[in-house]
């Protein structure tokens, strides 16, 4: 998947404040956490560091995490996006 069609799929501007991604990066804890956890995890994606980069991953992790991304449209297949 490419970030245009992760984009298309509408990732929701956090309203607690800008932690970068346009707005869309929601934090690793407290309200924002809560929030994203109680997300259908087919809406939840997660940003995380790795050797070759920056990725964004289909699901909820922990592992690497850096944030998260919650969209209006369901991801159909795991995948990964390098950005």
């Amino acid at each position: 998947m490419t970030l245009e069609e992760f984009n298309s799929l509408k990732p929701m501007k956090n309203p607690h404040g800008d932690h970068g991604w346009n707005s869309t990066l929601w934090e690793t804890h407290g309200a924002e956490f809560n929030f994203v956890r109680n997300q259908n995890e087919v809406h939840v994606w997660t940003l995380v560091e790795s050797n070759e980069g920056l990725k964004i991953i289909t699901g909820l992790h922990h592992l690497n995490r850096i944030g998260y991304f919650v969209t209006e449209e369901p991801w159909t297949k795991e995948c990964e996006i390098n950005t």
